[in-house]
């Protein structure tokens, strides 16, 4: 029944993403086992994706938040992480390519409402241009 469930949630979730078509300079985005990694001023996202298991983290000067989910794909292609305990939270974080994508396997992530729980209100996961680690 939870499988259900978090299939009925992932479909209605997915339907505002729908809509958002990828513009000319956004190419599919390729993600690859690793680390992926951005931020700058004291703010950083880490990415750890292992098959379709994701770890992200967050931290700044007054923040520190982590999250485990699985990665999944809509009809339409587009890359979403259900958090693992999204009956509680209804955590969902997008992932969107940017123009970096196909040449540096460079993406952002865009967080949606419920995630709070996870990192408090001085941060987020959402951010741009995380790329992935060499040798990770």
């Amino acid at each position: 029944m939870v499988d259900l469930f978090k299939a009925l949630c992932l479909a209605l979730v997915s339907l505002p993403l729908a809509s958002q078509t990828l513009s000319a300079q956004e190419p599919p985005l390729q993600l690859y086992s690793g680390t992926y990694r951005a931020g700058n001023d004291g703010y950083h996202v880490s990415f750890q994706l292992t098959g379709n298991r994701v770890e992200l983290t967050v931290g700044t000067r007054n923040c520190l938040g982590q999250m485990t989910g699985t990665l999944m794909q809509d009809q339409l292609g587009n890359y979403v992480i259900m958090g693992d305990d999204y009956e509680t939270t209804q955590c969902l974080i997008a992932l969107r390519p940017n123009a970096l994508s196909a040449t540096q396997g460079s993406f952002d992530l865009d967080q949606g409402p419920g995630c709070t729980y996870h990192h408090g209100a001085s941060c987020q996961f959402s951010i741009g241009n995380l790329q992935l680690q060499p040798g990770s």
